[in-house]
């Protein structure tokens, strides 16, 4: 007896054909843009394969050393500048903005200490940097800090690097916040003294 024989056709469909190519973009694509899906009769199904893996997020600071940013003690109304340099060495591209968080109220004053570019930095990933500008413009004495500035990007916030300076200027204060004279007979006088001290880090006059 012999065995049947079966006939294979090996012509594909323009549907067919359409759907492998779609599969094999996908494949091949590792960026962000959209995809455009072929026209499906209504009712059918069309299967896509989406592939990918999770990696660590590795940002580093290569300049300076040590994470830390010295701005120096400085005189009122002097104003100093450091570049800092960034580096993304995760295996994907990263996109993040900075921020220094304080709570010391001189340094959270307009102008004072700032970070260019503010804006949104995006980096390629495997070793792309940039650089950022850290200004320090103090307008009153302010003592020793250290601060940090934080990466924030979408469900996540970690500390980068550290700031750290100091303003020196005039501290001048009275031992009394107010005077009371009480009742004086006309044609008298009351008097009372007042200590004035100097507790900065200049002479005043």
């Amino acid at each position: 007896m012999k065995s049947p024989c079966e006939v294979y056709s090996l012509e594909f469909d323009e549907q067919h054909l359409a759907e492998e190519q779609l599969l094999q973009t996908l494949k091949d694509d590792n960026s962000r843009s959209s995809l455009l899906l072929p026209p499906c009769a209504p009712g059918e199904k069309l299967t896509v394969e989406a592939q990918g893996r999770g990696t660590k997020m590795k940002v580093d600071v290569v300049d300076p050393p040590g994470k830390v940013v010295k701005l120096g003690n400085l005189w009122t109304g002097q104003t100093v500048k450091k570049i800092v340099t960034i580096a993304n060495n995760s295996a994907a591209p990263l996109a993040f903005k900075l921020r220094v968080t304080s709570t010391v109220p001189e340094l959270q004053e307009a102008g004072v200490l700032c970070l260019k570019p503010s804006k949104e930095l995006k980096l390629k990933r495997r070793g792309d940097t940039c650089k950022v500008e850290v200004t320090f413009c103090p307008k009153r004495r302010i003592q020793p800090f250290t601060t940090e500035v934080l990466l924030e990007c979408p469900g996540l916030v970690r500390s980068l690097f550290v700031v750290r300076g100091s303003c020196r200027g005039s501290l001048v204060s009275l031992d009394q916040d107010h005077l009371s004279f009480g009742a004086v007979v006309h044609r008298s006088y009351t008097c009372q003294c007042v200590v004035m001290r100097n507790t900065g880090d200049r002479g005043v006059r």
